[in-house]
Protein backbone atom coordinates (compact mmCIF):
# COMPACT_ATOMS: atom_id res chain seq x y z
CA UNK A 1 0.00 0.00 0.00
CA UNK A 2 1.46 3.23 -1.03
CA UNK A 3 0.92 6.68 0.11
CA UNK A 4 -0.37 7.82 -3.52
CA UNK A 5 -3.11 4.94 -2.43
CA UNK A 6 -3.69 5.98 0.67
CA UNK A 7 -4.34 10.06 0.17
CA UNK A 8 -6.94 8.14 -2.89
CA UNK A 9 -8.67 6.52 -0.28
CA UNK A 10 -8.99 9.68 2.05
CA UNK A 11 -10.67 11.42 -0.48
CA UNK A 12 -12.94 8.76 -1.37
CA UNK A 13 -14.32 8.27 2.21
CA UNK A 14 -16.93 9.46 3.29
CA UNK A 15 -16.74 12.07 6.45
CA UNK A 16 -16.16 9.42 8.92
CA UNK A 17 -13.65 11.27 11.41
CA UNK A 18 -12.83 8.22 13.46
CA UNK A 19 -12.02 6.46 10.21
CA UNK A 20 -10.33 9.60 8.53
CA UNK A 21 -8.28 9.96 11.25
CA UNK A 22 -7.10 6.50 11.00
CA UNK A 23 -6.16 6.92 7.49
CA UNK A 24 -4.39 10.43 8.38
CA UNK A 25 -2.66 9.37 10.57
CA UNK A 26 -0.59 6.30 8.48
CA UNK A 27 -0.47 8.62 5.60
CA UNK A 28 2.18 10.86 8.22
CA UNK A 29 3.33 7.89 9.69
CA UNK A 30 4.39 6.96 6.00
CA UNK A 31 5.72 10.07 5.21
CA UNK A 32 7.87 10.49 8.19
CA UNK A 33 9.19 6.92 7.36
CA UNK A 34 10.13 7.66 4.20
CA UNK A 35 11.94 11.05 5.15
CA UNK A 36 13.71 8.92 7.50
CA UNK A 37 14.99 6.45 5.12
CA UNK A 38 15.37 8.93 2.37
CA UNK A 39 17.68 11.15 4.38
CA UNK A 40 19.74 8.42 6.12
Amino acid sequence: MCLKNLQQMLKRMPNNKSKRQVVEEAIKRGENALNHWSSS
